[in-house]
């Protein structure tokens, strides 16, 4: 997909962002269509792409409610915010595990997760609910609704992958489950970035009652397999999908040579 259509945009920008403006204020605007299409990232996934007069309004809508919802975000929440990334997250994993590991001399467990089918999943009333929590603006809650309204896997479910704003809903929608492991499960050593979700312990023990637990609170299951463990630094494991790691290195997965230790 090119940029033809931020190019057409920017040759009557003042007409369009007048125009944008004018529906907001008036309570006249409605989200447009998507176009669609497939990319390999390895897997096949489906990107739904809004128009750019769609996105504009949807950096102007993360602009102003993200930093209310950030600073509610536990810590170690890592994906589409400021300061973090899937860097920092592997840098905070590695830093870890050397930590428990006492310097890779001790076998530590680690248990990967992730949520089945997340973006397809996601409920729209779950998701203005918390939404709710922190905005009183009933304009800004209507667009968010109508933002919701605009795509749909099935009914009332799914938040299309090439919003900016479905980056955000991502972290609102899985605060509930950071809250519920840190403060309630009292997991100390719980990272996540998007919907894939790491945690380590000095013993296999810990994971045992967590291999499946359905989250209630909001109706998706958490499917918690173990996947990997280091042993004294020498055993390779996988993290988001992306990297090969070891508590002492990473490099991205696909490169099998070329791991540099930090």
């Amino acid at each position: 997909m090119g940029k033809e259509d931020v190019l057409v945009f920017s040759e009557h920008f003042e007409k369009h962002l007048l125009s944008l403006h004018s529906d907001l204020v008036r309570g006249k605007y409605k989200h447009g269509p998507y176009t669609r299409f497939l990319i390999q990232d390895p897997k096949l996934r489906h990107i739904a792409k809004a128009s750019v007069r769609d996105r504009v309004l949807h950096h102007a809508i993360c602009r102003v409610i993200a930093p209310s919802f950030d600073r509610a975000f536990i810590f170690d929440a890592y994906s589409s915010r400021k300061t973090k990334g899937v860097h920092r997250a592997i840098e905070r994993l590695q830093s870890l595990a050397q930590k428990l590991s006492r310097n890779n001399t001790q076998t530590v467990w680690a248990l990967k997760c992730d949520v089945r089918k997340f973006f397809d999943s996601v409920g729209h009333v779950r998701l203005l609910e918390l939404c709710a929590r922190r905005i009183r603006d009933e304009r800004v809650m209507a667009l968010l609704k109508d933002i919701l309204g605009s795509f749909e896997t099935k009914q009332g479910k799914g938040i299309p992958l090439g919003n900016l704003t479905s980056q955000l809903f991502a972290n609102i929608y899985l605060d509930p489950l950071d809250q519920y492991v840190k403060r309630e499960l009292r997991v100390k050593n719980y990272l996540r970035s998007l919907y894939c979700y790491p945690a380590i312990a000095p013993s296999s023990g810990v994971f045992c009652h967590s291999y499946v637990i359905f989250f209630h609170r909001i109706s998706v299951w958490i499917c918690t397999l173990p996947k990997y463990f280091f042993e004294n630094g020498i055993r390779v494991s996988t993290f988001l999908d992306m990297y090969t790691f070891r508590t002492t290195e990473s490099c991205v997965r696909k490169r099998r040579n070329g791991c540099s230790a930090n």
